[in-house]
């Protein structure tokens, strides 16, 4: 109690009662959606572990299920640990100590989000190719892990880097516009967007640069070569 009593005399209590209202508001949406997926998980049981049955169902799951976890009550609770401290606490970016906290605040969280995704596409691709006879959800994924090895560990590692930087931005905004709101907002917006980033423009990017960048760049070279060669040979001739 003492050492509360302490710590407290150093915290402006003007900022605090000023974002109370909206951290108490946060934190409500954060335990109704885990509340709601409690809900969903008993309705629907099993079927959310089979992968025949999302597959069937992929919207159903992906609203009811994905979108109030996700989008939802993850960035709530996220935002409530890693960027509310920081809002209130600092007005803005213009000092040097809201940017060591801001810096030191994503790296935790970018370490809070080690682990490998394994996209539905994957598990799906999985299962239409025959490897797998398995229709559990969560034994395709573990399957799936084994297989890519070493993969794994990097693919953890990309995203300990990407939540990191995300949390950098997602952090700034906050601070410079004052509103867990805006933070919340920016997160679910990730959160939902994340599936198409990867599956979709990512691949797109890599393709672009494979054949817009790299071959050029190796069929210069080539024809470089080929040419330096020929004069080389007319020289000797």
């Amino acid at each position: 109690m003492e050492t509360f009593r302490y710590v407290w005399q150093f915290v402006d209590t003007e900022r605090v009662y000023e974002f109370l209202p909206s951290v108490l508001m946060l934190a409500a949406i954060a335990a109704v959606a885990s509340l709601y997926r409690q809900c969903i998980k008993k309705k629907f049981g099993d079927n959310l572990n089979s992968v025949t049955w999302i597959e069937k169902n992929k919207w159903k799951s992906f609203f009811l299920y994905y979108v109030p976890a996700v989008a939802v009550g993850g960035p709530a609770l996220e935002e409530l640990g890693f960027r509310a401290p920081l809002i209130i606490a600092f007005d803005g970016m213009s000092s040097s100590a809201a940017w060591y906290a801001l810096l030191v605040s994503s790296a935790i969280f970018g370490l809070f989000h080690f682990g490998a995704v394994i996209m539905f596409s994957e598990i799906s691709s999985e299962k239409d190719s025959g490897n797998s006879q398995s229709d559990n959800l969560e034994e395709m994924v573990e399957s799936i892990r084994i297989k890519k090895g070493k993969m794994i560990l990097l693919q953890k590692i990309l995203r300990v880097g990407a939540a990191s930087l995300s949390g950098v931005f997602i952090g700034y905004y906050g601070i410079s516009c004052q509103s867990i709101w805006v933070c919340f907002g920016i997160h679910s917006l990730w959160n939902l967007t994340m599936p198409v980033l990867v599956n979709i423009i990512v691949p797109l990017v890599v393709l672009f640069c494979l054949f817009f960048i790299l071959l050029p760049v190796l069929a210069f070279r080539f024809l470089s070569s080929l040419l330096q060669a020929m004069k080389s040979k007319a020289v000797f001739s």
